[in-house]
């Protein structure tokens, strides 16, 4: 398994319940959610297994609760011996699913990015509360084509998550958004469907909340590690800790490459990918993205006899 990708989700894959069979099963998922509980200093672990759902999807909520509970599954893989880490193996997230990788490589301890997660969260819930911007998805449009019509758009409207090459999602000023979302369907986008977001994520919408995740790092210890994680806005792998700063803080107003990572990935010769966390995200858009490539997802109890 050394020549593995590990997949971490980001924000959406959450559901009420989440986690609950890995606490009641493992010790070290109970001390971790206790201990999530401490540094959070409220009870994330009630609302990933209790809710309400109104609560867990908050971004101040739902980011730090879909992070602990990746870290949880990681933890009780390997702490059952279930995944082997190496130098050839890599890490990936979608967006907040990024933090959850370094976690798992090694950039930076559990508790670290734990915190760096709230703060995030919180950062981003307050930038979309200060700014009118919303989110639509974008099916069957060359990328291209979608690029240059959000470029010549009044306002500030762009390309945030390029999930696979025929659903694009873009991101912007709610008046921009909307122009932008006639025009490609005047394009020759099968559909434009809006999104029921806060806000205008990985937009320059979330320019404010980079400098309160920027001021997080002071007191973040990082360390350089064999693997490597792929970053959201470079769709490559970060050789340098000096650089991990400034993809993760970087990737709040950049879009999300992550169909062009799979694809690099690929290319490199990775064929085994592992998704970790709830639900199956990131499962599903690679098997639209290559049907060839094996993909295990990891978000239950059950789950675990898949890695026999």
């Amino acid at each position: 398994m050394s020549k593995t990708v590990f997949l971490f989700p980001g924000q959406g894959a959450q559901s009420v319940g989440m986690g609950k069979d890995f606490y009641d099963e493992f010790q070290i998922a109970k001390d971790t959610y206790h201990k999530a509980d401490e540094i959070l200093k409220y009870s994330i672990s009630q609302l990933c297994f209790e809710g309400p759902n109104e609560e867990l999807t908050q971004t101040i909520n739902s980011q730090p609760a879909i992070y602990t509970t990746s870290w949880v599954i990681w933890e009780v893989l390997k702490s059952l011996g279930k995944i082997s880490v190496s130098s050839e193996s890599q890490f990936a997230g979608l967006s907040l699913g990024e933090f959850s990788a370094h976690s798992a490589c090694g950039t930076w301890q559990f508790e670290d990015g734990l915190r760096l997660v709230q703060k995030r969260a919180e950062a981003m819930q307050k930038a979309a509360e200060s700014t009118d911007g919303t989110m639509a998805s974008v099916l069957n449009l060359d990328v291209n084509t979608i690029d240059e019509i959000c470029k010549n758009i009044d306002g500030i409207v762009q390309s945030a998550n390029y999930n696979i090459s025929s659903q694009i999602v873009i991101s912007g000023e709610t008046a921009a958004v909307e122009e932008a979302s006639k025009k490609l369907l005047e394009a020759g986008a099968k559909r434009v469907i809006p999104l029921s977001v806060s806000g205008a994520f990985h937009s320059p919408l979330m320019a404010s909340a980079e400098s309160a995740l920027s001021e997080a790092f002071d007191s973040v210890s990082l360390s350089e590690t064999e693997s490597k994680v792929y970053s959201n806005v470079s769709a490559s792998a970060v050789t340098n800790v000096e650089d991990v700063k400034e993809t993760v803080v970087g990737q709040l107003t950049s879009p999300v490459r992550w169909y062009q990572t799979m694809e690099k990935l690929i290319d490199l010769g990775y064929t085994n990918f592992i998704e970790l966390g709830p639900n199956k995200v990131l499962t599903g858009l690679m098997r639209r993205i290559n049907k060839e490539i094996k993909v295990i997802n990891i978000k239950e109890v059950t789950d675990l006899e898949k890695l026999n």
